[in-house]
């Protein structure tokens, strides 16, 4: 598995990605339902179905902006966590964008438009096995995986909430 880059000062938004009735595309949405259950007054925890143009309003004037989501790779091994940057988020229809602006084609929009975006982006994707099939119920190798993310994610906010910086980067209106 991989390791948390370090975190950065400021107000950070955690952004779970996927779709709500098919299966292992639920795995960013549940990790978000898991940080909420463990959150940290330092991260604020928010959820989309849609991805696109809608990204761009959930992470304006954050610091530090994580994202998670099921990946769809060829060799998959269910379960596995992978960091991905900018240009490599191949294999999540909300991250890459197949009806909609990818999330580095939004990146570069918000900097044309003078829109303030993260200068930290974190990317996970959560190796799935069952994308398609109507369910709420992620496969057991693919809970795991989001299980394990969640702690990781929740054991680097522990002890941060009495920063300056964190209470003054403190939104809860998000």
């Amino acid at each position: 598995m991989i390791a948390l880059p370090p975190r950065v000062p400021g107000k950070t938004l955690f952004i779970g990605l996927g779709n709500s009735i098919l299966r292992d595309d639920r795995a960013g949405l549940l990790l978000a339902e898991r940080l909420r259950e463990n959150s940290s007054s330092c991260l604020t925890v928010a959820v989309s179905e849609r991805g696109g143009f809608e990204l761009i309003d959930l992470m304006t004037g954050y610091d530090q902006v994580i994202l998670a989501d099921s990946l769809e790779t060829p060799e998959a091994r269910p379960g596995r966590v992978r960091e991905l940057s900018l240009a490599d988020c191949v294999g999540s229809s909300r991250l890459n964008g197949s009806h909609d602006l990818g999330l580095a084609a939004l990146f570069q929009l918000a900097q044309l438009l003078g829109i303030p975006m993260p200068s930290s982006v974190i990317i996970y994707g959560i190796e799935a096995v069952d994308t398609s099939t109507f369910g709420e119920d992620l496969s057991a190798e693919v809970e795991a995986g989001v299980d394990w993310l969640a702690r990781q994610i929740s054991t680097s906010f522990i002890g941060v909430a009495e920063s300056p910086r964190c209470r003054e980067g403190t939104d809860s209106g998000k």
